[in-house]
């Protein structure tokens, strides 16, 4: 964070990259807190998250056990336009099972598999 704060008091402006590091070394850290002042912080500046880092988010709330929150989260980024992938799926998926909600996992693991056999559906004649 130290980074950043010389970054910012030297107008030179973090980009995308440099976000995702320091949203990854903040998550890495446990300090989720961190992470997603970090990710207001990017709004802030105009930078747009990507993929990678909410995925990074999500995996690292499910780690801490605030399924519900990775799940607002994942919820919120059809709406930003963000495609959801693999990573944030099997993060919810191993939350839920670790939080004890299996049902839910199991509703995430069917929605994936859906998701994926209408993506991979080959294109016939008939």
């Amino acid at each position: 964070m130290a980074l950043l704060s010389k970054m910012l008091e030297e107008k030179i402006p973090p980009d995308l990259v440099t976000f995702n590091i320091l949203v990854h070394g903040q998550c890495k850290e446990g300090d989720i807190d961190s992470a997603l002042r970090l990710l207001s912080l990017m709004e802030e500046n105009n930078v747009v998250p990507d993929q990678l880092t909410f995925g990074t988010l999500i995996n690292a709330l499910c780690e801490k056990k605030c399924v519900d929150k990775a799940y607002d989260m994942f919820d919120s980024l059809k709406e930003k336009g963000i495609k959801v992938n693999e990573v944030m799926y099997t993060a919810l998926i191993d939350g839920y099972c670790n939080v004890e909600k299996v049902d839910a996992a199991l509703a995430f693991l069917k929605e994936w598999l859906q998701r994926v056999a209408f993506q991979t559906r080959i294109p016939t004649m008939y």
